[in-house]
């Protein structure tokens, strides 16, 4: 009689693999809006990069624009301490460097760190 070995995996496999899956999911359930957000973020500054028929004459307008929008589009990360703008010639250079910790569980956080970076025409 011919024995058939086994086939499939076994319940001690799957026991361990579980918890793995779990985690890698939590993970990405909590990264996903955190990673929208900086979309969202990059999109701001693109769009008023883009505004090529707007020019502005002080950094303070360009700051305030950025929030206004950032504030629209319900970015909650980034504030006036993030964004730096710097005038260099006819444009202005803004970069937005921000950090965010996403708690995990019990004392273990996520941090991500994004910086973006656009130019903005000035008069």
């Amino acid at each position: 009689m011919l024995r058939k070995s086994q086939q499939g995996v076994s319940f001690a496999t799957v026991m361990l693999l579980a918890p793995l899956v779990g985690v890698f999911i939590l993970v990405v359930i909590k990264l996903l809006p955190v990673y929208v957000e900086n979309a969202a973020v990059k999109s701001v500054l693109q769009g008023v990069a883009g505004e090529r028929t707007e020019t502005y004459t002080t950094p303070k307008q360009v700051m305030d624009t950025l929030l206004k929008r950032l504030d629209i589009n319900d970015v909650k990360h980034v504030g006036r301490d993030e964004i730096m703008v710097e005038r260099e010639g006819t444009f202005y250079n803004v970069t937005i460097e921000y950090e965010v910790r996403v708690p995990l569980f019990y004392n273990i956080s996520i941090v991500t760190n994004f910086s973006n970076t656009g130019e903005v025409p000035a008069i």
